[in-house]
């Protein structure tokens, strides 16, 4: 992709030839996100997960020895919404890089037929 068309979303095409003999070679193809993205996409995803089991058992605790909960209780309850707003939020970033990867796969077959 061109430096100016590039964005947190573009995709990446990882391309490897491996050599079987003289006349033979394996193309192996990885079309994907940058490493950068589904690292930070799995980073948040098990900090909130985390993040909710540590809250349950604190708003349970706090219920059990008949303290206020209310704080862990909502944070609680926010954490699974968010996670669904991430999930929405990649399904988004999947649909904005769409057109860049039909370039991505454009461009190897083009490659690999010259």
């Amino acid at each position: 992709m061109p430096a100016d068309e590039n964005h947190f979303w573009s995709p990446q095409l990882h391309i490897e030839i491996e050599k079987i003999d003289e006349n033979k070679s394996i193309v192996k193809g990885l079309f994907g996100p940058k490493p950068q993205v589904w690292t930070f996409f799995m980073f948040i995803h098990f900090a909130m997960a985390f993040a909710f089991i540590g809250f349950s058992i604190v708003a349970y605790v706090k219920w059990s020895l008949k303290s206020d909960f209310k704080t862990a209780l909502i944070i609680t309850l926010t954490l699974p919404i968010l996670w669904v707003i991430m999930y929405f939020l990649g399904r988004i970033g999947k649909r904005r890089g769409h057109k860049q990867m039909d370039e991505l796969h454009g461009f190897m077959m083009k490659t690999l037929k010259s």
